[in-house]
């Protein structure tokens, strides 16, 4: 399972969460008319993590998820959901930050989570 997938899994696994963007979580944009809150995800960076003796098969992964509303309460409402998905379901991964914004183009609300979290992956490729 990749570090985004995690996300997800945490995300779409959290009923609170999911009252309010039903199944709206999309990676980097969202489609365009989509209906709204919904939120997308990327991941920001991964530097792995390295010892004397070579890989330790850990990235440090952070993921920025950023929620968007037509309103600030209810753009506000949805972080916080989602920052209880990430306590409740994903208890590992810090929300480092978080920033509210607003798109003037698309009067859009927004608020970024970013979330930082050790990641397993494979030091060898397995044939």
């Amino acid at each position: 399972m990749t570090a985004e997938q995690r996300v997800v899994s945490a995300l779409m696994g959290y009923a609170p969460l999911t009252d309010l963007i039903a199944d709206r979580l999309y990676p980097l944009v969202l489609p365009q008319n989509c209906p709204l809150p919904a939120a997308v995800y990327f991941k920001v960076s991964a530097p792995r993590v390295h010892s004397l003796s070579g890989q330790s098969g850990l990235a440090n992964v952070r993921i920025q998820v950023t929620t968007w509303a037509r309103t600030y309460p209810e753009v506000k409402e949805v972080a916080e959901a989602m920052r209880l998905a990430f306590a409740t379901k994903l208890p590992e991964a810090l929300v480092i930050s978080e920033r509210d914004r607003y798109e003037d183009n698309t009067k859009l609300f927004g608020v970024d989570l970013d979330v930082e979290f050790f990641h397993p992956e494979a030091t060898t490729r397995g044939d």
